[in-house]
C-alpha cells in the first residue's frame, strides 16, 4: 500500500502513465485526444526536471508575490514568524525537510545579524510522534537564540491552521515571516487575514541543490501550491 502511495504521489510516474495512455489512444486513431495527452506529458516532462521544477516553483512567487508584501531591509523585524516545511524520514531516524531545512539555515543567519528578539513557532503536524515546532526549536543554534523568545504552538497540519493556532501570540506588532519564496504569497495573505501585521522576508531561494530523484517532489510542491493558493480563495481565507 505504501509503495501504490508513493507511485500515485510520484510525478515521475504520471510523466510514464501519461505517456504510455497517450501512445495507447494515438494507437487505436484518437489522434486528437493522443495529441493533447502528449502535450500534457510533455509539460510534465519538463517539470520533473532541474530546470522545470526551478521554473515552475519561480513562476509561484513570480507571479503573485510583490514589493508591498516585503519586511524593509533597512529595518527588518525583530520578531518573526516562521512556518514548518514538514518532516520525513530515513529508516527510523526523523528529519527535517529540505524546505525546513533551508527555512531553519536562513533563520540562524537572519536571528544572528539582526539581533532577534522573538520568535513564532507553529507546533505544526505530529510525524513519528515528533512535534514540528519543538523539532525545529532543537534544531536552531542554541548560542544565538539563548536570548530570543521562542513561543511554539499547540499543533496543526496546514498553511491556515499553523497561523490560526498562533494568534494568541499576536501582540499587535509587525512580524517578520519566514518560509520558502514560493509559498509566501499564500502564507502572507492567511496571515494578514486573520490579522497579523506582517511582511516577507523573502530571501530563502527557490534553487536548491537537490538529486536527481527529488525535482518531481520540487515540481509538484508548485502545483499544489497554485491549487492551494486557488482553493483559499474560493474558501476565503485569503
Amino acid at each position: 500500500m505504501v509503495n501504490l502511495s508513493f507511485l500515485i504521489g510520484y510525478p515521475f510516474f504520471w510523466f510514464l502513465i501519461s505517456l504510455a495512455v497517450c501512445v495507447i489512444i494515438y494507437l487505436l486513431n484518437y489522434k486528437k485526444i493522443g495529441l493533447v495527452l502528449l502535450f500534457v506529458s510533455t509539460i510534465i516532462g519538463f517539470g520533473i526536471t532541474p530546470v522545470g521544477s526551478e521554473m515552475f516553483l519561480e513562476s509561484v512567487s513570480g507571479v503573485f508575490v510583490n514589493k508591498k508584501m516585503l519586511c524593509d531591509p533597512v529595518s527588518p523585524p525583530k520578531s518573526v514568524i516562521m512556518l514548518p516545511g514538514g518532516l520525513t524520514s530515513i529508516g527510523p531516524e526523523v528529519l527535517m525537510t529540505r524546505w525546513t531545512a533551508s527555512r531553519v539555515d536562513w533563520l540562524n543567519k537572519y536571528a544572528d545579524s539582526t539581533n532577534l528578539v522573538e520568535l513564532i513557532l507553529p507546533g505544526g503536524d505530529i510525524y513519528k510522534d515528533k512535534k514540528e515546532g519543538l523539532y525545529i526549536k532543537s534544531k536552531l543554534d542554541k548560542q544565538i537564540f539563548k536570548s530570543v523568545d521562542i513561543k511554539i504552538g499547540e499543533g496543526s497540519y496546514s498553511t491556515y491552521s499553523n497561523l490560526l493556532e498562533i494568534t494568541d501570540f499576536n501582540e499587535g506588532k509587525m512580524y517578520g515571516l519566514v518560509t520558502s519564496k514560493w509559498h509566501g504569497f499564500r502564507a502572507i495573505k492567511v496571515a494578514r487575514k486573520i490579522g497579523f501585521d506582517v511582511c516577507l522576508l523573502s530571501e530563502i531561494s527557490n534553487k536548491e541543490k537537490l538529486m536527481l530523484k527529488e525535482y518531481p517532489w520540487a515540481f509538484k510542491a508548485a502545483l499544489r501550491e497554485y491549487l492551494a493558493i486557488a482553493w483559499y480563495k474560493l474558501k476565503g481565507r485569503i
